[in-house]
C-alpha cells in the first residue's frame, strides 16, 4: 500500500471513523461511505439551529466558491484531476459524497457527517428518546443505552473528544507528501486549535446549553475547554508525527511536519510546566527517545500510537476541576514572561585574556553601556591576578524595537503564498535558530559572553531569538524553533493577514487588501527606507555591549547583494539608486557603529583601572562613508579550542604550562564544562608523557 494510503487507513482507525469499500475504484477518495450518507439537510430536520449556524460557515460556503479558485484548479491540474467535484482527491477533505450515476460527485462541503460520521446507520437510533419522545423527558438508561447504539454504528458523538478531535486533524494536517510537494496545496491549517476553533464560528452547542437552562449558543465551560485544549495540543503531535511519519524525502512536506512536530512538543512543554499532568509527561518523555529522521517510520508511527493511548487516557482521567493552572494557554495569553533580569557583566577576564571564574558585577554597580577590554601592554606588564577589568553594559532582552502587533505562527502566511513558503524552507533564514540548538562554538561563545547560558540562548524572552527566531506573541518563554520568517520583515500579522486577501492580486498594490494590510502593520517592503530599516534592525549593530562579545557588527552588509539572494517576489522591487539612498538614511540615523574602546589596566599596587572610554559614535554616515569608515570589533577570548597534539613537543620546549581556563560557572554549560576538563586532561597527560620520555 502506498505511504499515502496506509496513512489515510491508520487515521482512520485510530479516530473511530467507519471502514468501507466503495463500488467504484475512485470511491477511495470518500472519507465516509457515499452510500451511508443521510445529508446534512436530514440532520437539520432536528437541528435546525445547528443547521443555521453551519450554513454560514467556510465548512458550507465553500461548496460554491473552493472550485472556482485559480489555487484550486493549479493544484487539481498539477494532480492529474480535471474536475474538483467529481472522481478527485479534493473531495477526500473538502466535500461530503454520494454516488451519483455511477460516480462519485461532491453533495456539500465539510457538513454534519465529515465530523459525526455517515448517519445512515445511527440517525434512527439517535433519534429515538423512548417513549416520551423527547430528550427533556428520556429515561438515563435510554439515554445510555442510545448512546451506545448510535457510536456502535458508527456515530462520532460530541462529546467524544478524541474520535472527533483525530477526525478534525485528519483534514487539517494534510496527510499526503505528493499533495503537497507537487500539487502545491499547503501542509495545513497553521496554528490549528480545537478551542478557538470550535468554540469560535463554528460553535453549535445548543443542546447543551438547552440542557443547561439557557436558549443561547453557549460555549463549553472551563474545565471542559481544558480539556479540549489539551486534546487538541496531543492529536497536534500525534498527527504531525504520523504525517512525518510518511515522509520519503526531504522537501517542503517533510520540512513543514519536522516544525508541526516541534511546535507540537513546545506547546506539550508549556502545558506540563504550569500543571502536573501525569500524561504530558509520558508523552514528552515518549517524543525524546524517537528521532524525527526520514526512515524512522516503524519508530515513528509507534511514537503518534503512544501518544494517542497517552490521550485516550487523560480523558479519562481528568474532569479539568484541577487544570485551572493552563487557563492562560487556553485563552491565548499564553504564559507570564519572567522578570527582567538584572543588569550582569558580559564577561569577566583576567589580565592575559582569558576568562576568569571572579563573582559578576553587583546590583548596585553602575549599568552604563561602557565596554572595557584589558590593554596590550597591561597584559606585559601586569601580573596575572593584579590586573582583572570587567566588560559591564545593560543587558538588553531586544535588540530591535517593540511591535506594537502581535507575531503569529511562522507559517501563517503559507496558505495563499505557498512558493514563497517553498523557498523560505530552504533559505538560510529559516534555519537561523538552528545553531544554537546545534550548540554551534561561535554561538554559544557570544551567547556566554553576553551572560547566557547555552539552555536560555534559544529562548523567546532573551536577546539571540529576537533577530534569530520567529517568536510568536504570548509563546515567549518557550524555545524558538523558527528562523527568521515572513514577519521578521513584512511585520507581525495577526491584525493583517485576513484583510491582506481581499481583492484581485492582479491589482497589485492598488488591491484593497494591500492597502488595508498596511494601515493594520503590514510594512511597504517597497519603500527603500522601510526596506533598509528591517534589514538594519539585524544585520547592522551597534549595541556596544552585544559587539564586545565578538558578535558580528554587519559592517561590510551589502543590503543589495543580499536582496538578490532572497529574491521571492514577482514583480519589480526597489531600484539599485533608491537601495543606496534608503540604505544611507538608515545608517545616518543608526550612527557609526561603536569601536569597542580599550583601557589602561594599572597594577596592583596604582589603584585599579583607569578610567574607561566611552564607545565612539559618529553622525550620520553615507553608504560609501559608513563601509569604509568601519573597524572591527575587538573580540573577547574564544573558548579554549581542541588541543593540536603536533604543536607539543617536549616540556622543556613548551615551556610553563598553561591549561584552558573555565568561564564562570554560572554561564557555561554542562556540555561545555566537560570539554574543557577533557582538554585540560589532555595537556596534563601529554605533559607527563613527554616528561618520563
Amino acid at each position: 500500500m502506498p505511504p499515502a494510503k496506509l496513512l489515510v487507513a491508520v487515521l482512520v482507525a485510530v479516530s473511530g471513523a467507519a471502514s468501507w469499500t466503495g463500488a467504484q475504484e475512485t470511491a477511495s477518495f470518500a472519507r465516509e461511505d457515499p452510500a451511508k450518507i443521510a445529508t446534512a439537510e436530514r440532520c437539520g430536520e432536528c437541528h435546525a439551529q445547528e443547521y443555521e449556524v453551519w450554513s454560514g460557515t467556510p465548512h458550507a460556503t465553500s461548496f460554491k466558491t473552493l472550485h472556482r479558485l485559480e489555487s484550486a484548479e493549479t493544484i487539481a491540474g498539477r494532480m492529474g484531476f480535471r474536475l474538483i467535484k467529481r472522481d478527485a482527491l479534493c473531495l477526500n477533505c473538502h466535500y461530503t459524497t454520494q454516488v451519483r450515476r455511477d460516480q462519485l460527485r461532491a453533495s456539500a462541503g465539510v457538513s454534519c457527517e465529515s465530523c459525526h460520521g455517515a448517519g445512515k446507520d445511527w440517525i434512527d437510533s439517535h433519534n429515538d428518546y423512548g417513549p416520551g419522545g423527547s430528550h427533556i423527558d428520556e429515561s438515563s438508561e435510554h439515554r445510555l443505552q442510545r448512546i451506545e447504539e448510535s457510536r456502535q454504528a458508527g456515530m462520532r458523538r460530541p462529546s467524544d473528544l478524541y474520535p472527533v478531535g483525530a477526525n478534525c486533524f485528519q483534514c487539517h494536517l494534510v496527510p499526503n507528501e505528493k499533495l503537497v510537494n507537487i500539487g502545491g496545496h499547503t501542509t495545513g491549517t497553521v496554528g490549528f486549535e480545537l478551542v478557538e476553533r470550535s468554540q469560535g464560528a463554528m460553535r453549535h452547542n445548543f443542546l447543551q446549553s438547552q440542557l443547561g437552562g439557557s436558549k443561547e449558543n453557549l460555549e463549553r465551560p472551563p474545565e471542559r475547554k481544558r480539556i479540549m485544549y489539551f486534546v487538541g495540543r496531543a492529536l497536534d503531535l500525534e498527527f504531525s508525527v504520523r504525517g512525518f511519519a510518511i515522509a520519503t524525502e526531504q522537501g517542503i512536506y517533510a520540512k513543514s511536519m519536522q516544525r508541526r512536530v516541534r511546535n507540537a512538543v513546545a506547546e506539550i512543554q508549556d502545558l506540563s510546566s504550569v500543571a502536573e499532568i501525569p500524561e504530558a509527561v509520558r508523552i514528552l518523555t515518549a517524543a525524546r527517545g524517537v528521532k524525527v529522521t526520514l526512515g524512522n517510520t516503524a519508530n515513528l508511527l509507534d511514537l503518534a500510537d503512544r501518544v494517542g493511548a497517552e490521550t485516550r487516557r487523560f480523558v479519562e482521567n481528568h474532569d479539568g476541576s484541577q487544570l485551572a493552572a493552563i487557563d492562560p494557554l487556553v485563552e491565548g495569553r499564553g504564559l507570564p514572561e519572567p522578570a527582567d533580569p538584572a543588569p550582569v557583566d558580559l564577561a569577566t577576564n583576567t589580565a592575559d585574556g582569558t576568562p576568569s571564574a571572579a563573582p559578576i558585577r553587583g546590583a548596585g554597580d553602575s549599568e552604563a553601556p561602557v565596554a572595557a577590554v584589558a590593554s596590550g601592554a597591561a597584559k606585559a606588564a601586569s601580573p596575572r591576578a593584579a590586573a582583572i577589568t570587567t566588560v559591564s553594559y545593560e543587558k538588553r532582552t531586544r535588540l530591535r524595537p517593540p511591535e506594537q502587533h502581535k507575531t503569529l505562527d511562522a507559517g501563517a502566511c503559507s496558505g495563499c503564498h505557498e512558493q514563497q513558503n517553498a523557498w523560505w524552507l530552504s533559505d538560510p533564514h529559516e534555519g537561523s535558530a538552528a545553531p544554537f540548538h546545534d550548540q554551534e562554538p561561535k554561538n554559544l561563545q557570544v551567547a556566554r559572553f553576553y551572560g547566557l547560558p547555552s539552555s536560555q540562548s534559544t529562548k523567546g524572552t532573551q536577546l539571540c531569538m529576537d533577530c534569530h527566531g520567529t517568536i510568536v506573541s504570548g509563546k515567549e518563554r518557550r524555545d524558538i524553533w523558527d528562523g527568521v520568517s515572513c514577519q521578521s520583515c513584512h511585520g507581525p500579522a495577526d491584525r493583517y493577514l485576513e484583510p491582506h486577501k481581499e481583492g484581485e492580486k492582479s491589482q497589485g498594490r492598488r488591491r484593497a487588501g494591500f492597502q488595508k494590510a498596511l494601515g493594520l502593520g503590514m510594512k511597504d517592503l517597497r519603500h527603500a527606507e522601510t526596506l533598509a530599516l528591517r534589514c538594519a534592525g539585524c544585520h547592522y549593530i551597534t549595541d556596544p555591549g552585544l559587539i564586545s562579545t565578538g558578535h558580528p557588527t554587519g559592517k561590510d552588509f551589502d543590503l543589495e547583494d543580499r536582496l538578490a539572494k532572497i529574491q521571492h517576489w514577482e514583480r519589480p522591487q526597489t531600484s539599485t539608486t533608491d537601495l543606496a539612498a534608503g540604505w544611507a538614511k538608515v545608517l545616518d540615523k543608526r550612527g557609526g557603529i561603536p569601536t569597542v574602546e580599550q583601557v589602561e589596566i594599572a597594577s596592583a599596587s596604582s589603584g585599579g583601572p583607569s578610567t574607561s572610554a566611552s564607545p565612539s559614535s559618529s553622525g550620520g554616515p553615507t553608504i560609501s562613508e559608513a563601509r569604509a569608515s568601519r573597524s572591527p570589533a575587538r573580540q573577547l577570548p574564544p573558548r579554549a579550542r581542541p588541543i593540536d597534539r603536533s604543536s607539543i613537543s617536549t616540556a622543556e620546549e613548551a615551556g610553563p604550562l598553561e591549561l584552558p581556563s573555565f568561564p564562570s560557572t554560572d554561564m557555561a554549560s554542562i556540555e561545555e564544562t566537560l570539554v574543557l576538563i577533557k582538554e585540560r586532561l589532555e595537556i596534563l597527560y601529554q605533559s607527563i608523557r613527554r616528561s618520563s620520555e
